[in-house]
């Protein structure tokens, strides 16, 4: 077994990798330049943490594979319970999304639960995480990684580097240094905002609702929200913008931006809802992806994954699902390949797991006329395509389950084209027979557009 592999940067990203050399490594290190956490909140270097995280139910399955009993350790710190179908209200294009038991059981907890679970669990292997470490560069020699040097000067050697950095990664700028290319970009310029705080409100509100979806109305509304029950009773609320359209951070105005949203619901939250703590916002200018597996020559012993390699639109909640199951594929290949795992294996490989989410939400992306910036192949004819699923889907149980099997990366998109489903997008639900599934059922308490 190879001795020694670290992992630079100890977010989701990275601890998920750092769990799946664990089984492959005799020792493994994971560098964190944040301090050591003492209590369940946001770290400095994780300000996206205050705000509302979904993890779908395929980044579940990857990261309860790669930390067996981790969801079994959020439910017991207080992660709430939800169906993707039944417990969620969603609204999207000017309507509602059918209500029915879906099988897609999910957990809703703050980023900062999610975060410390992971830790534990990974920290109970052969993983050591050393916080307040703060890298000075990768160590390349002879066209290979062979370790990392520290701000204070000290080095560490090791068999295999990852850098799960996120969007802030150096390795662009350590490529061309070292004498190879930078990655081509790809960029789409979204300037989006967040913002968002704990709650708690009213009791009694929403029986049987865990989690509100309020999509923005490209290209007439640019306002969204979303709320969810999470560990405590509480609620993470969030409400977001596009194009400069951000919601303030003084909570009087905060309440009267979310009335603004398509419907209301959000706002019946709010209301006698108390803040714990104060709002806080994070911006997203663009949606940005590094082609690391367009380029042919790159260093050995060297990997990139996560948010170093794709920073999606966190409005689709994809990111820690992508980064869990591009985890688990640093696994296999190292299998397969052993610790000289082949760079183009790698970026070949995670990149069949990035295009469909890419593609998905560059696409949305450009429903906004103001969106900037490279473009996908066929964006019109799909943006046709998603109008009229969304549509036929508002009415149709059937394919609306469909479409939450690529929402949560279970399928490709292209499941949306087996003629069975593509039936039901182009002519509706009467030109298929249904197939066996729960009917939709009207919530305790079900919500009315505007009301």
């Amino acid at each position: 077994m190879p001795e020694h592999a670290i992992v630079m940067g100890g977010s989701v990203a990275g601890l998920c990798a750092a769990a799946a050399l664990a089984d492959r490594f005799e020792k493994v290190t994971l560098l964190e330049r944040d301090p050591v956490p003492t209590e369940v909140r946001p770290r400095k270097g994780t300000p996206q943490s205050w705000h509302a995280h979904l993890l779908l139910t395929s980044g579940q399955k990857a990261l309860d594979d790669l930390c067996p009993g981790l969801l079994a350790s959020l439910d017991e710190r207080g992660a709430v319970g939800a169906d993707a179908g039944k417990n969620f209200r969603w609204y999207m294009s000017g309507e509602w999304r059918p209500v029915f038991e879906s099988g897609r059981h999910v957990r809703l907890q703050t980023r900062s639960l999610l975060e410390t679970c992971l830790r534990e669990k990974v920290a109970a292997k052969n993983v050591e995480l050393r916080f307040g470490a703060k890298v000075d560069a990768p160590i390349h020699r002879d066209g290979q990684v062979v370790g990392v040097r520290l701000e204070d000067g000290s080095e560490l050697e090791s068999e295999l580097v990852v850098d799960t950095m996120g969007r802030g990664t150096k390795t662009p700028t350590w490529l061309e240094e070292w004498g190879y290319r930078r990655p081509p970009r790809q960029a789409v310029r979204v300037d989006l905002a967040y913002c968002s705080g704990l709650f708690e409100v009213r009791e009694g509100l929403f029986p049987g609702v865990s989690a509100f979806l309020i999509g923005a109305q490209p290209p007439r509304l640019k306002r969204g929200a979303a709320a969810f029950k999470v560990e405590g009773g509480r609620w993470m609320i969030t409400l977001f913008g596009y194009h400069g359209d951000h919601a303030p951070l003084e909570f009087e105005d905060f309440c009267e931006w979310a009335k603004t949203a398509a419907c209301a619901e959000v706002h019946h939250l709010l209301d006698g809802a108390t803040l714990q703590g104060k709002l806080r916002r994070f911006k997203y200018p663009q949606q940005l992806r590094s082609r690391y597996d367009k380029l042919r020559s790159f260093p050995g012993r060297y990997l990139v994954l996560g948010d170093a390699v794709c920073s999606f639109d966190p409005v689709f909640g994809q990111g820690m699902s992508v980064a869990a199951r591009e985890a688990m594929i640093l696994g296999e290949l190292i299998d397969k390949q052993g610790v000289g795992v082949r760079h183009r294996s790698f970026q070949n490989a995670i990149a069949r797991v990035i295009d469909d989410p890419w593609q998905m939400a560059t696409t949305e992306a450009y429903n906004w006329p103001e969106t900037t910036g490279w473009k996908p192949a066929g964006a019109k004819l799909l943006q046709r395509f998603t109008a009229r699923l969304h549509e036929k889907a508002a009415e149709d149980p059937e394919l609306y389950d469909a479409f939450l099997d690529v929402v949560h990366l279970n399928e490709r998109p292209a499941s949306l084209f087996k003629p069975r489903v593509l039936r039901r997008v182009m002519f509706g639900a009467r030109a298929v027979p249904a197939k066996s599934l729960p009917p939709a059922s009207d919530p305790a308490v079900e919500p009315e557009p505007g009301a």
